[in-house]
């Protein structure tokens, strides 16, 4: 009499098929591989203060990414220990290439956003937004950097789908803006790592050039 299980090799179908999805999840996450969009942010910048003016919705990228990340935002600029201020964005698009009756058929999609970088000493003295250098150097609050982010994208016209056209280039444009926020966020670590690695150098004190042949080694986090 043949008898045959197929319950039995069902579950041990789902559980290999388990075991492989398991396998390939520690895979890639021991290669370091993150999903398109993802940003892992350190809390060494926070708390953050956004100053965003105008330049609303790279705001909102911004703080759901930091919020993604579980990083500290707080509305009283003298509690924050960076300073991130969004100066504007602009959006052009430039012919890139021309068919043979010269008619644009690629374009060149540049979004910007220029931004300045404050940080703030580890126990922040009262906000100054617009501050000279006498004031900042008596407040302890770092001079602003400017710096600014630059996207690009290319974009096929198509001239029998025109609006079609027009929605591909705003899709296009809203996933610059986004990439645009994680390229900021990622250029203020680098400026608080930056600021502490010189601070830590400017701490330190060469035991060969001190007459007493001491030295002192810190490292304050800004």
């Amino acid at each position: 009499m043949n008898m045959t299980y197929p319950s039995t090799r069902l579950t041990s179908s789902k559980e290999t098929r388990l075991a492989l999805i398991i396998v390939l999840a520690f895979a890639v996450h021991a290669c370091g591989f993150q999903l398109r969009g993802s940003l892992s942010v350190s809390d060494e910048i926070a708390p953050v203060y956004l100053q965003q003016n105008s330049v609303f919705e790279l705001a909102r990228e911004i703080k759901s990414l930091l919020a993604t990340n579980k990083i500290k935002t707080v509305n009283n600029a003298a509690a924050a220990k960076t300073h991130l201020t969004l100066v504007n964005e602009s959006k052009k698009s430039r012919v890139l290439s021309v068919s043979g009756s010269g008619q644009a058929k690629e374009y060149l999609l540049t979004y910007t956003a220029n931004i300045t970088i404050r940080t703030y000493p580890a126990k922040p003295g009262p906000a100054q937004v617009d501050t000279t250098e006498e004031d900042t150097a008596q407040s302890g609050l770092s001079k602003a950097v400017r710096d600014s982010v630059v996207v690009r994208r290319d974009l096929v016209f198509d001239s029998a789908a025109v609006l079609g056209f027009a929605n591909e280039a705003d899709i296009l444009y809203e996933d610059m803006r986004k990439q645009a926020a994680r390229l900021i966020l990622l250029k203020l670590q680098a400026h608080v790592r930056n600021q502490t690695t010189d601070k830590a150098e400017g701490d330190t004190t060469d035991p060969g050039l001190s007459g007493t042949g001491s030295s002192k080694a810190g490292v304050n986090d800004q």
